[in-house]
């Protein structure tokens, strides 16, 4: 689960942020968000092949957090 976050957190997501985009140039900016985008994704894919289920990591929902009762 750690490395799927990982890698939309910081593979992908951060790649359409402004900031970065503008380190790349106005001209090239959405050919070269594009590219690296769909490389992160096709890597989130590869490791998807192997833990997906009904969802990304299996087949059932997990929450990060856990419920203490009182």
């Amino acid at each position: 689960v750690r490395m799927i976050s990982d890698l939309i957190a910081g593979g992908i997501q951060p790649l359409q942020n402004l900031s970065v985009l503008k380190q790349v140039g106005e001209e090239m900016q959405l050919t070269w968000a594009q590219n690296a985008i769909t490389c992160g994704f096709n890597a989130l894919e590869q490791i998807l092949q192997s833990t997906a289920g009904i969802y990304c990591v299996g087949d059932e929902s997990r929450s990060g957090h856990t419920q203490s009762s009182h």
